[in-house]
């Protein structure tokens, strides 16, 4: 192929399809070309579609180069627009062969130049599907796979222009949000985008979504958490975590209605111990409205104690296999987060009737014990009952009564006592410091919770033992039951009443894992032994399943499930018990980060904190106004375990849950 300069080329580009250029140079390398964006390029000899029999340019001058180049590009599309490559095929599709460029100008044109043939040419490849380039010329392909072609490209078009609008909308709602009127090709696009948002990398959905977001560039999370805020899809604080795991916020119709056919059937209290002349006491937290337990005290002339831990009989009202057990089954706790509780049965049952409220008869589970003034238990009965709560208050409230009650005066020395046994048992005391946090009125309170109050620790202390006595008492009676156990840790630190973080953590990485076990054992940690956890059955299904299963012995003197069944059960509740912390945990610690990012942002930025551990690369801090260990970045400087240090707080993110900071400096006495 003779090259000379000046010549007007058309060739092809594996990116951008056809092009054409002038010629400005012709080397082994290549041929050198000058391109309509003033642009040059080189270009092999086998990528050339057609050249010009002559030189229209000199080439010396660019600008006049670029002049002619731009006036034959134009001369070409004008062709090209006017050549019917579908009357060409009819035509020539009567005869199947190979057709030279040469003979086909002659069909759509009386005197062909070289632009009109370099603008068959363009036509030819750029609409592929009437004719196939083959060594013998331009083949005409089969009017029917060509009409098939045709329309599978016309459909293709068509999708990209419906895409393009779809994206062109949602740029107007990225723009002005509620403002703009969401057409009815975008609904069930933006239903997509939340599933997309919800799931993220787990999105299992429609894919095409996807690419369209990724073509839009808006395949970002936090840039579509926004758009869908904007859009009143999502609140601005949305539980995402709720959606992801299908956790639902309500109950169905059915769950509510068996519900409120459940109260409003009379209190059955045949077959029960009637305590409802018994002084009876229910303490919780400030909040609290589902009351799982309460408790009675009485004291004689010789110090001897009588205590009765009352657990609500939820059992009596969610039944096996009712759409409330099934229901709760599924749930498996209740969950409570910073701004929003969701029961784990109807709060008509959890907050109504089940709940141990002050002033009304409720049915309960009573664990009865008799314990001497050295704290022995020297009798003791599980049984139910029908108790009365006189006084339901919340944990502040009790602490303020303890000097003027006198059975709380009496509970608080039996707790003493009590507590005395298990710690010179070898029980583990700590009392770590927790922040609680609130939401209320879309403000975020931070409060941290004193867990060293005398009635909050009594009502745990009595909680323990009540849940001693029934593992013991399953024991005895050989019921199938699942027990709590954890291996005893040696060379633990001594109880203290005062908090050290530096000793938590040292404490807390000694200690080996409780766990679940058919067979009753150690309770290292708590210093009993058998222990179960029964005490919560209005709000972990766990000890609802326990309940039944002791209730059935106490009523018919046998099990309701074998072992097997019952481990069945709690393995199925143990999943959705695990995904409840992780509701609670995620929940927390995202208004925590919202916290944290609003006092950064207000400049107080400035915390303390105490090294509990240095790593190769990290160093591991409690953070004492936020009651949290995370690590940092190891400091310039040498710190040592136990070092209390001041803290510059860097970065918080409750979106993608990320929380930065780094230590400043070791606080000395006089800082």
């Amino acid at each position: 192929m003779i090259i000379n300069t000046g010549q007007i080329m058309e060739f092809s580009d594996r990116e951008e399809g056809n092009k054409i250029g002038i010629v400005l140079s012709v080397s082994g390398k290549g041929v050198r070309v000058l391109l309509t964006n003033r642009r040059e390029t080189t270009v092999t000899e086998r990528n050339i579609l057609h050249l010009t029999s002559t030189s229209k340019s000199q080439c010396s001058d660019i600008d006049a180069a670029l002049e002619v180049l731009l006036r034959h590009d134009l001369k070409r599309k004008s062709y090209s627009d006017q050549i019917n490559l579908d009357e060409l095929h009819l035509l020539l599709s009567e005869e199947i062969r190979g057709y030279q460029i040469s003979e086909m100008t002659g069909f759509v044109s009386d005197s062909p130049d070289d632009d009109f043939t370099a603008a068959l040419i363009r036509a030819l490849t750029n609409d592929s599907f009437y004719f196939k380039e083959k060594k013998e010329g331009w083949v005409p392909q089969p009017r029917q796979q060509v009409q098939e072609a045709i329309e599978r490209e016309n459909k293709r078009k068509q999708k990209e222009l419906e895409e393009q609008a779809l994206i062109d909308e949602l740029e107007q709602l990225f723009q002005k949000g509620t403002s703009v009127e969401i057409s009815e090709k975008l609904a069930p696009v933006i239903d997509k985008i939340v599933d997309y948002v919800v799931f993220q990398d787990e999105y299992k959905g429609d894919k095409r979504v996807v690419e369209l977001l990724q073509k839009a560039g808006m395949a970002n999370f936090r840039k579509l958490f926004s758009l869908l805020v904007k859009i009143n899809r999502f609140h601005p604080d949305e539980n995402i975590l709720l959606r992801q795991k299908q956790i639902s916020t309500e109950f169905s119709a059915e769950v509510q209605s068996e519900a409120e056919s459940l109260v409003s059937k009379p209190l059955d209290t045949n077959g029960r111990t009637d305590l409802t002349e018994l002084f009876t006491m229910a303490i919780d937290g400030e909040e609290t409205k589902d009351r799982d337990d309460a408790f009675s005290v009485s004291r004689d002339s010789d110090g001897n104690f009588t205590l009765w831990v009352h657990i609500a009989d939820a059992a009596h009202f969610i039944v096996p296999d009712s759409e409330i057990d099934r229901d709760a089954s599924s749930r498996a706790t209740s969950i409570y987060m910073p701004d929003k509780v969701i029961p784990m049965v109807p709060a008509i049952l959890s907050e109504g009737a089940i709940s141990l409220n002050q002033g009304s008869p409720r049915l309960a589970i009573t664990v009865k014990m008799s314990i001497n003034a050295a704290g022995e238990i020297t009798e003791h009965s599980v049984f139910p009952s029908t108790v009365k709560v006189a006084l339901a208050t919340d944990y502040n409230s009790a602490d303020e009564m303890i000097s003027s009650n006198a059975t709380l005066s009496d509970a608080i020395e039996l707790f003493k006592v009590l507590r005395s046994v298990r710690v010179k048992a070898g029980a583990l005391v700590m009392s770590k410091p927790e922040l609680e946090i609130k939401v209320k009125d879309e403000k975020i309170i931070l409060r941290e919770r004193n867990r060293s109050l005398s009635t909050s620790e009594m009502i745990s202390e009595f909680m323990i033992w009540a849940n001693h006595i029934t593992a013991k008492f399953a024991m005895d009676n050989k019921i199938p039951f699942i027990y709590r156990s954890q291996p005893a840790c040696e060379n633990l630190p001594p109880n203290s009443p005062e908090f050290d973080a530096l000793v938590f953590f040292q404490t807390i990485k000694q200690l080996k894992r409780s766990e679940t076990c058919s067979q009753p054992s150690l309770h290292g940690c708590l210093a009993v032994n058998p222990y179960c956890q029964i005490t919560s059955p209005i709000r972990r299904y766990c000890d609802l399943l326990l309940q039944r299963q002791l209730k059935n012995f106490l009523s018919h003197n046998s099990p309701l499930y074998e072992i097997e069944t019952l481990e069945q059960k709690l393995v199925y509740a143990d999943h959705g018990l695990a995904t409840g912390e992780e509701a609670m945990e995620k929940r927390y610690m995202y208004f925590l980060l919202k916290h944290l990012k609003n006092e950064i942002s207000r400049g107080n930025d400035t915390i303390s904190g105490v090294v509990l551990e240095n790593g190769y690369n990290e160093t591991t801090v409690f953070l004492n106004e936020i009651c949290r260990i995370n690590r940092c970045r190891k400091p310039g400087f040498d710190v040592a375990p136990g070092n209390k240090v001041k803290i510059k707080m860097k970065q918080a993110d409750p979106f993608d849950e990320t929380f930065k900071f780094e230590i400043l400096s070791i606080k000395t006495a006089e800082s």
